[in-house]
C-alpha cells in the first residue's frame, strides 16, 4: 500500500489524531504462525481480521513499528487533569490488587510494563509498605509525569521499552503487570520471550486485555454497534483460550483467566450499557462456578506462575 493517513483512536483520552502511515506491514497470525485469516470488520481504515486456526484477532495489514513509534510520542499531547482522571480506573486497578495480595501476601518487587502515568503502582504503592516497584514505559512525557507525581523510596519509573534495555531491573522480580499493554505490543509472543529473561521461578504475572469478539462479528449485522477495536493502537484483541496459550506456551502454570470488571465511563449511556453488560458477565461467570465467560463482557484479566 501507498502512504495514506488515517483518524485513530487513543484509548481514554477524549480525543482523536490521525497517524501518518508511510509503510504497511503484513503479518501473520502471531500465536499460531498460521497466515489463514478471515476480516471480520474495519475500523478507522484497518482491516480487523481472525484467525481461522486460533481465532486471534488482529489488524493486517498494519502501520510499521517505525509509524506507530511516531504516533505514540504525541500519545499524550496534553497532561491536565482531565487526562489524568481519564486514565484513573479505579475497578480494574484494584481487581489486579487483590490477585497480588492473595498470591503474594508478604508483598514483593513489581515490574508494571507499559504503566502510563504510573496510576496503578502509586496505588499499590500507598496500600501498603511490603510492595516496590518499578513502572516502565518508553513514553518519555508520561514517565516524566509519573517521575514527578509519583516516585517514593519504594515506587519508581523508567523511560525504557522492554524489548531492548532490562539491565536496570533486580535479579529478583516477583510479580510482572501488564494492563492494557499487551494488545499494543507488535509480537505479543517475542515480548513473552523476552520477558523471560527477568523471571524467576515463582513469578507471578497478570494481564489485562480487551476482549471484544462479539461485537466485532455483532458489527457486520448491526451498523450502529460502535466498534470499540482501537486500530491502530490495538494490534491484537484476546480470547481467554489464547490467553492461556501464550501463557502456557511461555512457562506459565496455575493459569487463570477473569472477566474483566468494569472501565471507567464517561457518558451516562456507556455508564449504564457498561454496568449491564459487566453485571450479567458476572452473573454468569459465578452461576457456572467460575467457568463461563461471556463473549460480551469487553475485557479478561489472566494471572499465571512462572516455573522457568
Amino acid at each position: 500500500m501507498s502512504q495514506s493517513k488515517a483518524i485513530a483512536t487513543r484509548g481514554n483520552l477524549p480525543h482523536k489524531a490521525t497517524i501518518n502511515i508511510n509503510k504497511w506491514e503484513e503479518v501473520t497470525c502471531d500465536l499460531c504462525t498460521r497466515n489463514e485469516a478471515s476480516v471480520l470488520a474495519t475500523e478507522n481504515g484497518f482491516s480487523i481480521c481472525e484467525c481461522n486456526h486460533c481465532n486471534l484477532v488482529y489488524i493486517n495489514p498494519r502501520p510499521s513499528s517505525e509509524d506507530l513509534k511516531t504516533y505514540y510520542e504525541e500519545y499524550y499531547p496534553q497532561l491536565d487533569d482531565s487526562v489524568v482522571e481519564a486514565w484513573n480506573d479505579e475497578k480494574p486497578f484494584r481487581q489486579i490488587s487483590k490477585m497480588l495480595e492473595q498470591d503474594l501476601p508478604a508483598g514483593g518487587f513489581v515490574v508494571d510494563i507499559g504503566c502510563g502515568l504510573g496510576l496503578f503502582l502509586k496505588r499499590l504503592g500507598e496500600s501498603s509498605p511490603k510492595w516496590s516497584g518499578v513502572g516502565i514505559d518508553y513514553d518519555n512525557k508520561a514517565i516524566v509525569y509519573a517521575q514527578k507525581m509519583y516516585s517514593t523510596e519504594r515506587i519508581s519509573f523508567a523511560c525504557v521499552d522492554i524489548m531492548e534495555d532490562i539491565s536496570f531491573l533486580p535479579d529478583r522480580v516477583n510479580a510482572v503487570t501488564i494492563l492494557a499493554c499487551l494488545e499494543h505490543m507488535p509480537s505479543p509472543q517475542a515480548f513473552f520471550k523476552r520477558l523471560k529473561r527477568i523471571l524467576t521461578p515463582g513469578s507471578r504475572i497478570y494481564i489485562r486485555v480487551p476482549f471484544n469478539h462479539f461485537w466485532i462479528r455483532f458489527k457486520n449485522t448491526c451498523r450502529y454497534v460502535p466498534l470499540v477495536f482501537g486500530a491502530p493502537m490495538h494490534l491484537y484483541n484476546f480470547s481467554a483460550s489464547n490467553l492461556e496459550t501464550y501463557l502456557a506456551m511461555n512457562g506459565f502454570n496455575e493459569i487463570k483467566i477473569f472477566p474483566g470488571v468494569a472501565e471507567r465511563q464517561t457518558k451516562l449511556t456507556m455508564k449504564i450499557a457498561s454496568l449491564i453488560i459487566k453485571g450479567t458477565s458476572s452473573m454468569l461467570y459465578i452461576a457456572t462456578g467460575h467457568h463461563y465467560i461471556a463473549p460480551w463482557v469487553g475485557s479478561l484479566v489472566a494471572s499465571g506462575r512462572y516455573t522457568g
